[in-house]
């Protein structure tokens, strides 16, 4: 039983089925979304499980107009980003 769930998680890991194709950016109003979206182009690809919470939030971060960034996974395929940007 130890063997298939190492076997289970290895599937998880690896898998191509879970390879993240669509990205999905909420809560922006000042900020376009295109140019959020080229913060992220590094995660199309990426397997969702091993995807990086920090790396993205880095990412999208660096605009200084965003104040928080939450990252969501939804399985198999799919990312939600939704932040919240700083107000003047």
């Amino acid at each position: 039983s130890v063997c298939l769930v190492g076997v289970c998680i290895g599937a998880a890991l690896f898998s191509p089925r879970l390879a993240i194709r669509t990205v999905t950016v909420d809560g922006n109003a000042a900020v376009p979304t295109p140019h959020l979206m080229a913060r992220l182009k590094h995660v199309y690809g990426q397997n969702i499980v091993r995807l990086s919470s920090a790396r993205v939030k880095d990412a999208v971060l660096a605009e200084p107009t965003i104040e928080t960034v939450t990252l969501r996974r939804e399985l198999p395929d799919k990312v939600r980003v939704t932040v919240v940007e700083r107000q003047p």
